[in-house]
């Protein structure tokens, strides 16, 4: 079977491969040979058992931090569809659970998740004209998950109509919600919380992020991604992606509310593609998926620059499954860790019908599929596996929300791999 990969053999093993400038052909000779000494190995099905029952669509979202892993379950019925989210934690042989169950019906907790050391969030985005969304932001004390702080989007636009929560990240001591607007009859935004902002802990809203460009139908907030000082937000309405630096206390161009530093756009893109679905972003890149357009799209930071450098600014690469077809919907999840790419295509049919797939990049000079893609043991038709991904360098987690347990349809689960070396 082999052994977990220390981080360290992990990072000298991909610095022997940044340090081999390579064309494309000789890039991925060098990550083939990488495959034979790690892989990611299958190591776990984490679920809430008899917790959970038909529907409940656990795996909408998952996150990875270090040993940690949060998932949520926005159909569980604690009270009529309030949601649950899960926090997983390796202690170096088994993955210990505790659970927080939504309290209030239909407001879906856990839809999208995020984790940043010991603190989490977790989006209720609640339903359009039926109930307005939220986010829990939750604090990690001796080992112990506990609500730290509900956010709530502010009075204007109607809060019953912009599904404050359908996207979230941490990053430090930031917080970064998205509102996307989804019935079209207001623009999207995405707000910025900061843990400090208003007082000790208070976790105030300190920016109103918006897109210049944009409009009743723009999305923008479908997808949001942060690492401080730069935050991502996708609008697959304008196929466009937008980046924002944080400059001391303002965000973009300083403007209330702000505007984009930058925007993130696809060099081949075609309307109807969705780039802007998914993003994620480290200190060192940003990736942006196109669900229907079958790609993802990964933009470098050199300097102030990003991709291509000019503004708008292209991509660095494309990155586009070695055996794809349409209809897979790669690129509607994608995650991003140190020297990794992680992207979802959860209409991939190898495990049948709509079971799904996660799909791994391994950074070089450039940037390779590593290996086939990961299709867990248990993976059957309808799965949607890849619905959601996270990662670390040691950890990759897809969600599969619409997996069966039993006689009970859409339960879900999600699939933990470990970068492993092999023997």
């Amino acid at each position: 079977m082999g052994s977990r990969l220390s981080r360290g053999v992990l990072l000298l093993g991909l610095a022997v491969l940044l340090l081999a400038g390579c064309n494309a052909g000789v890039l991925k000779d060098l990550i083939t040979e990488l495959a034979t000494l790690v892989y990611w190995r299958e190591a776990a099905t984490l679920d809430a058992g008899a917790a959970l029952s038909a529907t409940d669509r656990f795996g909408q979202g998952v996150a990875a931090s270090g040993d940690d892993i949060v998932i949520g379950c926005p159909q569980d019925d604690p009270v009529g569809n309030a949601g649950s989210v899960h926090f997983f934690h390796w202690d170096g042989s088994q993955w210990l659970h505790q659970t927080y169950d939504g309290t209030v019906a239909t407001q879906r907790l856990g839809y999208s998740v995020a984790i940043s050391g010991d603190y989490a969030i977790a989006g209720a985005p609640g339903v359009a004209t039926i109930a307005a969304g939220s986010a829990r932001l939750f604090k990690r004390t001796g080992g112990v998950w506990a609500l730290e702080k509900t956010l709530t989007p502010p009075v204007s636009p109607d809060p019953m109509l912009v599904e404050f929560g359908t996207s979230v990240a941490i990053s430090g001591d930031y917080a970064l919600v998205g509102a996307p607007a989804g019935d079209g009859t207001v623009r999207g935004y995405a707000y910025v919380f900061y843990r400090n902002y208003g007082g000790a802990d208070n976790w105030g809203q300190q920016a109103q992020l918006q897109a210049s460009d944009g409009g009743g139908t723009d999305n923008f907030g479908t997808s949001v991604a942060l690492s401080d000082p730069y935050a991502v937000v996708g609008a697959p309405g304008l196929e466009t992606a937008y980046l924002f630096k944080r400059n001391t206390d303002s965000w973009g161009d300083g403007n209330l509310p702000s505007a984009e530093t930058l925007q993130l756009e696809p060099s081949d893109g075609q309307a109807g593609d969705l780039f802007g679905t998914a993003v994620a972003v480290i200190q060192t890149h940003a990736l942006v998926g196109a669900s229907l357009g079958e790609a993802t799209y990964l933009y470098a930071r050199d300097g102030a620059a990003w991709g291509s450098g000019t503004s708008p600014a292209t991509e660095s690469v494309k990155l586009v499954a070695e055996v794809g077809v349409a209809g897979d919907q790669f690129g509607g999840s994608v995650a991003l860790a140190s020297g990794w790419a992680a992207v979802g295509a959860i209409g991939r049919d190898e495990s049948g019908a709509g079971a799904g797939a996660v799909y791994v990049f391994a950074q070089s000079e450039g940037w390779a599929q590593f290996g086939d893609s990961l299709l867990p043991a248990g993976l059957a038709a309808g799965d949607q596996f890849g619905i959601s991904t996270g990662l670390t360098p040691e950890w990759l987690v897809g969600g599969a929300n619409l997996d069966d347990e039993g006689a009970d349809a859409d339960v879900g689960a999600a699939y933990v791999f470990a970068l492993t070396q092999r023997k």
